[in-house]
């Protein structure tokens, strides 16, 4: 009895020292919002402190057409929660995009507000659907509803981290994102008295515009397909240069049952498109973009630049180089579940709310052991599967000859 204690208390200890290298895709990966990008687009960070502390956060009002990438490496493939800390004392939001799947938004409503705005407490839940081996999360923010009237309309969350976990609830992966993008270069207006301008930007490249640094008024229509079966709603961004706040009046199928019209004043994106200033991807696109919600049906749809009905700069458009249409995706839940970790000898080991679950395809002796080393439960698992009440914390597991690391909520 004396070497099996020595035995459990070495193992455990093993375990402490080693970071607990057996560690499964069931134990939450926690990906940290500014140190953690591998790809920043358009935001800076900055440090807070707050109730708990000083903390680097990224995002906020200067996430005008920002975007986030990161690497998250899954070892099961299926659903997982995505727990974003973060400051807010608004309605925020930004969208999120897992691969190549459609982008889906994430809001933060009064529910999921912060202490304060120097504080990382604001919280937000969301289920999405990972591969196996590694994948690439992008998070964006965007103005979504046409409307330059609040810092909310434009500006992600104080994002501190991320916290991706198995999740009880499968969601069905999304299909591939489908997009229609409409480069002013190659556009041809089907009415309307607007004409292209050809301006040299971006290290000597050509860029014709929508409307040319000149400023243009008037109005410009254009035709776009969207196939049978890719109908619903879309993010419009629009790209564009502008050294005044000036208007896009923007109507969508005009004269139709999903006739969709808003004037859309831009921010000033601090340039014209053509000086050291200007950001660029690969699309080539101008510094800033806004974003509004349509609703597209299947078949032939149609784009309007009113004349502007704002006297702001005397009705001229800002420099427009590119449309770009973005079905939205949103997650379906289609039953409870868990991604259960691959464990040797048809033995699964896994933390829920308030409790751990043991599972194996033969009859099992388990302990459960807390920090401290001390053995809280053990018994015999005579089911393919049990439950066994616990408190939040962290656990340490044998089942037979494997050992595991839990984490209950």
């Amino acid at each position: 009895m004396k070497n099996e204690i020595f035995y459990f208390r070495f193992l455990f200890v093993l375990l402490l020292l080693t970071g607990f290298t057996s560690v499964k895709a069931a134990d939450p990966i926690v990906v940290y919002a500014y140190e953690d990008a591998i790809t920043i687009f358009q935001t800076k960070p900055e440090v807070r402190t707050g109730l708990n502390g000083s903390w680097m956060c990224i995002g906020g009002e200067a996430a005008h057409s920002t975007y986030l990438d990161y690497n998250i490496p899954i070892e099961t493939a299926g659903t997982y929660d995505i727990q974003f800390v973060a400051a807010t004392r608004e309605d925020r939001h930004f969208f999120a995009q897992v691969n190549n799947q459609l982008p889906v938004m994430v809001k933060f409503g009064v529910d999921n507000y912060s202490s304060d705005w120097n504080t990382n407490d604001g919280m937000k839940t969301v289920q999405v659907y990972f591969d196996a081996g590694d994948n690439k999360l992008r998070l964006s923010a965007y103005q979504s509803d046409g409307k330059k009237n609040s810092s909310s309309d434009w500006s992600m969350p104080l994002l501190d981290r991320f916290i991706i976990s198995p999740s009880e609830i499968n969601v069905s992966k999304l299909a591939d994102e489908f997009s229609v993008v409409i480069e002013a270069q190659n556009t041809t207006f089907k009415t309307g008295d607007w004409a292209n301008v050809d301006n040299s930007f971006m290290d000597g490249t050509t860029e014709i515009f929508f409307h040319g640094i000149t400023g243009q008024t008037g109005f410009a229509v254009y035709d776009f397909e969207i196939p049978e079966g890719q109908e619903g709603f879309y993010n419009l961004a629009i790209s564009y240069a502008s050294w005044d706040e000036r208007h896009i009046n923007l109507i969508v199928n005009e004269n139709t049952d999903n006739e969709f019209a808003e004037d859309i004043k831009v921010w000033n994106s601090g340039n014209w498109g053509g000086d050291d200033w200007c950001w660029g991807d690969q699309y080539g696109l101008s510094t800033y973009t806004v974003m509004t919600q349509v609703n597209l049906p299947a078949g032939t749809n149609s784009i309007k630049f009113a004349e502007n009905t704002s006297t702001d700069f005397d009705g001229k458009y800002p420099n427009i180089s590119l449309l770009k249409f973005v079905k939205v995706g949103e997650y379906v839940a289609s039953g409870t579940g868990i991604v259960k970790p691959n464990v040797p000898d048809g033995i699964s080991v896994y933390g829920l709310t308030k409790k751990i679950v043991v599972s194996s395809t033969n009859t099992a002796t388990y302990s459960i052991y807390n920090l401290a080393g001390k053995v809280v439960d053990s018994g015999i698992i005579s089911a393919k599967r049990q439950e066994i009440p616990a408190n939040a914390g962290v656990y340490i597991v044998k089942v037979n000859n494997s050992v595991k690391k839990v984490i209950v909520k």
